[in-house]
């Protein structure tokens, strides 16, 4: 939904297309999440995940672009919302241990 494959997502280097996609896909969500119903109370909460095709300048290299966004919807500090923040940073250390992007 954020690139219908017309366009190539070109950054400086992976941590700077980290910053620039991760904001991108949070007002993506923001914006579509407006006109749904909540989801059932037991959701602890929702993935965004999106795979592009990217431009890395920095090794003049086309790539496959790859993250993923968290959006919690149970209480802050609540055991559902740390379940899910635990999840995501396993998720995270093992697409950094393994050179991918998160």
């Amino acid at each position: 939904m954020i690139n219908t494959g017309d366009r190539v997502f070109t950054h400086e280097n992976e941590a700077i297309g980290k910053e620039r996609l991760s904001p991108k896909m949070a007002d993506l969500a923001q914006a579509m999440t407006i006109t749904w119903p909540p989801p059932p109370e037991e959701t602890i909460g929702l993935l965004w995940h999106v795979i592009v095709p990217g431009f890395d300048r920095s090794h003049a290299l086309l790539v496959m672009v790859q993250h993923l966004n968290v959006q919690p919807t149970s209480a802050v500090g609540s055991a559902d919302e740390l379940l899910l923040r635990g999840a995501f940073d396993n998720l995270r250390r093992m697409w950094d241990a393994r050179g991918g992007t998160g």
